[in-house]
């Protein structure tokens, strides 16, 4: 037989539920800079160490430190409808505008080989002072701007004909990658036990406020 909770029993029922989402979302919380750390590592192990040529100005380590920053902005925890969601970086839902866009590239993988030409260097093998194309980065200055272009016989020959050194694009063939697999491996193991850590501390404060009830 079903039986009706009386007036004190559903609000007891209630704030417990949200004593619950609370503490949980406080547990979640604290665990972000843990992530951080995982996504920091993943960054470096598979794109700041693979680069060795410090000429490079689409070296990742140039980027870490706004990725980070990024990170930092990044909404990690949210409450909706009463639930309680964790969520992790991916290739869809992290901003990579701006400077990161260079690392977005990376990231897509590139077909063929690629050098890095300046704005001046452009403006060199092509004689053109317009650019029909978009730079890695469009908020750099003129100075900073790069522009990925094929490495064909047509770019070989103005770089001899101009005496002009172009740095090899140090992801040229490279497949995409996924720097987001380690830290979403990493959420998904320690999910349910945030999350049990997150009830247990709310048993414990509900416990404790409602005995004081008593009292």
């Amino acid at each position: 037989m079903s039986k009706t909770l009386s007036s004190a029993a559903k609000i007891l029922v209630s704030s417990f539920s949200d004593d619950i989402i609370k503490a949980v979302f406080k547990v979640l919380v604290i665990k972000i800079p843990d992530v951080k750390e995982v996504l920091s590592d993943s960054y470096d192990q598979l794109l700041t160490n693979v680069v060795t040529n410090r000429n490079s100005k689409t070296r990742p380590e140039l980027y870490k430190d706004e990725f980070m920053d990024r990170l930092d902005s990044f909404k990690f925890v949210e409450v909706t409808d009463g639930d309680v969601k964790f969520i992790t970086p991916d290739n869809r839902n992290f901003d990579f505008a701006g400077r990161l866009r260079v690392i977005e590239t990376i990231l897509e993988g590139v077909v063929g080989v690629y050098v890095e030409v300046s704005e001046d260097q452009y403006k060199q093998i092509y004689g053109k002072q317009k650019i029909p194309k978009n730079p890695l980065d469009s908020s750099a200055s003129s100075k900073e701007k790069i522009y990925l272009e094929k490495y064909n016989n047509f770019i070989r020959t103005k770089e001899k004909e101009l005496k002009i050194h172009l740095v090899k694009y140090p992801f040229s063939n490279h497949p995409p990658i996924d720097l987001f697999t380690g830290v979403d491996k990493y959420v998904t193991k320690h999910l349910q036990s945030w999350i049990d850590e997150g009830v247990t501390l709310a048993k414990t404060v509900f416990i404790k406020s409602y005995s004081r009830g008593f009292k």
